[in-house]
């Protein structure tokens, strides 16, 4: 069995233009997922899948394996799944072969989240595995047509906070599956499942200009100083 990662990065990017090839702090968005990989002691092979020649070029630089994705599978509609399967196809994985998928518009993380994490999965025996972050005594409302409305509690009848569930909020900077129960299910949740606690702040993702800036200080901030 070994552990693989697949790193989806295409091209095409709406919200914040080229994103995942911007300089940040100093290096290219994508360049710091694949750091934290090549740290890992954990992953035995790292694969990047592209449309994009540019984000490519920044995989040879580094070293890792190739994956050509079809257009097909980069459009804005295209499932992150149906990438996955191509590339797992592409490798021609075992089935008890582990998928590590990170997204590179998530870079907040520490040197020892991968590790930490499959250590985890594979102590639990699970099948899959997703990265979050824990909220206390979270109070949520939803849009409902032309006015809002609570979706996790009772206005009227406020609970204390020693008496609310926590919420587990999924940050999208990982996730981890089996490669042939995905295949068969073509979900990211399979089977037995869990999730991995990360911090606080490495729950934003990268989207637009702000949270691209925000994610800068913040690695500056608990990463480069601190990790």
């Amino acid at each position: 069995m070994k552990t693989i990662s697949i790193i989806l990065s295409r091209g095409g990017s709406k919200g914040l233009k080229s994103k995942n090839i911007l300089p940040f702090n100093g290096k290219p968005l994508l360049f710091w997922t694949i750091d934290q990989l090549k740290k890992s002691n954990e992953v035995d092979e790292i694969f990047l899948s592209s449309d994009s020649e540019e984000i490519l070029d920044i995989g040879r630089d580094e070293d890792i394996n190739l994956i050509e994705r079809p257009s097909k599978f980069s459009q804005d509609s295209s499932s992150s799944e149906s990438a996955w399967k191509h590339s797992i196809e592409c490798i021609d994985c075992d089935e008890e072969d582990l998928i590590i998928a990170p997204q590179v518009t998530s870079p907040l993380r520490l040197k020892n989240d991968f590790d930490n994490a499959l250590e985890y999965f594979n102590e639990k025996s699970l099948d899959s595995l997703f990265s979050a972050v824990k909220f206390e005594d979270e109070c949520s409302w939803v849009e409902d047509e032309n006015e809002i409305v609570p979706s996790n509690y009772d206005p009227s009848n406020r609970k204390r906070r020693q008496e609310t569930k926590s919420t587990i909020v999924e940050n999208g900077s990982f996730y981890i599956f089996k490669s042939g129960k995905f295949l068969k299910n073509m979900n990211r949740f399979v089977g037995k499942k869990d999730y991995f606690l990360m911090k606080h702040w490495q729950l934003f993702e990268i989207d637009d200009r702000e949270t691209f800036d925000m994610c800068e200080k913040l690695m500056q901030t608990f990463m480069i100083k601190n990790d």
